[in-house]
This record gives C-alpha cells, structure tokens and sequence, in this order.
C-alpha cells in the first residue's frame, strides 16, 4: 500500500509538474510579453496559441530600427521553439534575433527564407528572453519573424521540488 501511494503521488506530480509549454500559454502567454520599439512601426500578431509573428518596422526614414518583445523568466529551465524568417528587403538589412542573458542577442537570420530550430535554451529564473526584429535602413519592406511550436520546459530540479511537496502532502494525509 505504501509503495502504491508512493507513485501514485510522484506519476501525479509529474503530471501536474508546470510543463508551461506548447505554445504561447500560462506564464508565456502574449499578455505577459512586453514590447520596446526603437524608430519603428513595428507590431507583434498572434495567429493562435503556437504562432507569434514579430513584424519588423519600415517607417522610411532611412535610419535603424527594432521592435522587441521581451520577457521575464519565471523559474529556471529550458526553452525551444522554431522560427522562420521573411522579408523582401536585400539580405542584411533587416535581421531577426533572439536574446537570453546567458547569450545575449544572438543572430537567427538576417537572409530571406531562413528558418530553424532553437533547442533546450537553457534560461534562468530572473533573466530576460526576448525576441527581435532590426532594421539597418527602415525602409523597402519589413523584417519578419514568424515563432511556432515555442516551450518552456522547467529544469529536472524544479521538477523534483514538485514531486517531493507531493510526497509530503500524501504523508501528511495518512
């Protein structure tokens, strides 16, 4: 019986361990994004819960630009996500990116047509993730960053944390 509820408490705790993610949803839910433009018109869409679209700016005025959307790290673990780039401006112009504080900015492409994959980013809880779309002239048609299947999966640690607390509720019921 011990071994039973023993478990049953640790496979229900995993079950309810904070996997925040397949898609943009709970802590990474667009709301909790927050966005910084520098000389642009720049705007963020949602197609659905997967799919969040950085559109860079093209304002004309010849000079560098960016949108950003950025974020808090609520626990520490790892993010993934896939990317595709676009846009109809000579490559280098316009770039997308992204940022940790472990890595900084880091290049995703700055060529039409590109796309990828970012694997087990490993983030921590306090820094900042961010994604970015620049612009070196604002002008003949915008940068696009287009970021499906993004998770956040919380690191084995926490993971363990949670299935202890539930151990401990199930001692303290008997």
């Amino acid at each position: 019986m011990k071994k039973s509820l023993f478990v049953a408490a640790i496979a229900g705790t995993a079950l309810a361990a904070p996997v925040l993610g397949a898609g943009f949803v709970g802590d990474y839910a667009p709301a909790n994004w927050s966005l910084d433009l520098f000389n642009s018109n720049g705007f963020v869409q949602q197609h659905d819960a997967n799919t969040l679209v950085l559109v860079g700016s093209d304002n004309g005025s010849g000079g560098f630009g960016y949108i950003d959307i950025f974020i808090g790290v609520a626990q520490t673990g790892f993010i993934s996500f896939d990317w595709a780039y676009d846009s109809v401006d000579d490559p280098g112009f316009d770039s997308s990116l992204y940022f940790s504080d472990g890595s900084g900015f880091v290049l995703l492409s700055s060529n039409p047509g590109d796309s990828g994959s970012i694997l087990n980013l490993p983030v921590t809880a306090g820094d900042f993730f961010a994604f970015s779309v620049e612009t070196a002239d604002n002008l003949f048609g915008p940068g696009v960053l287009t970021v499906t299947n993004f998770s956040f999966i919380p690191a084995p640690g926490a993971a363990g944390l949670l299935a202890l607390g539930g151990l401990a509720a199930v001692r303290r019921r008997r």
